[in-house]
């Protein structure tokens, strides 16, 4: 019977394997034809492991904690700054110069939402977790659909008013990568319109 590859997907998991190698090979490295250069060379590239992994765990953490944290602030925040603006120019005293001053006046957007397409970009973030940034112009919101792994079709998986969104789903298989190809539509008073974004496509890791 085939025997799965030796070397882990998960980086704790690699961790754990290569400190059993870098035990077994001080204890029989010399035995099996090693030199002492080699066998250093594995304590090294253990110590390498030990630095390198945690540091990209702590990274992942804190940029997920920032985002949500970034998210959590600026959707209260923008709703305040609407309300604000709306009690400005209800005020008897309001005048467009004024707003002009205090930048809440839109520009004029003559984009046709109906033949229009949102952008998109998004990265990983590890453990499938993506960051899906968009742009949506003078729409209410963007439609947001994916198909991954051995999936052949898109289906619907979320709408949203902010840039970004974030896809919390863990990998269909936490120890393999997955592909998610991700698109998205406009969305205007509770319907979808236009046209389909480019398909992004994110290579999610373990």
């Amino acid at each position: 019977m085939a025997r799965e590859d030796f070397i882990p997907g998960k980086d704790n998991d690699l961790l754990t394997m290569h400190d059993k190698f870098k035990s077994g090979m001080a204890t029989y490295g010399a035995t099996l034809g090693f030199t002492a250069g080699e066998i250093t060379s594995v304590n090294t590239d253990n110590t390498t492991l030990h630095t390198v992994i945690p540091a990209a765990e702590i990274a992942k953490g804190a940029a997920q904690a920032a985002v949500n944290t970034k998210n959590l602030n600026v959707v209260p925040i923008v709703a305040r700054t609407r309300g604000y603006a709306k009690r400005a120019k209800a005020h008897p005293n309001y005048d467009p110069s004024k707003g002009a001053a205090m930048g809440i006046i839109g520009a004029e957007d003559s984009t046709d939402l109906h033949v229009s397409a949102p952008e998109i970009k998004g990265r990983d973030l590890g453990g499938g977790h993506v960051e899906i940034q968009f742009g949506k112009k003078t729409a209410d919101a963007v439609w947001i659909e994916c198909k991954r792994g051995t999936e052949t079709v898109h289906t619907y998986l979320a709408s949203d008013t902010h840039s970004p969104y974030i896809d919390n789903r863990p990998l269909l298989d936490p120890t393999k990568p997955e592909l998610r190809n991700y698109r998205l539509k406009f969305m205007k008073l509770g319907e979808v319109v236009g046209i389909y974004s480019e398909e992004l496509v994110i290579n999610c890791a373990p």
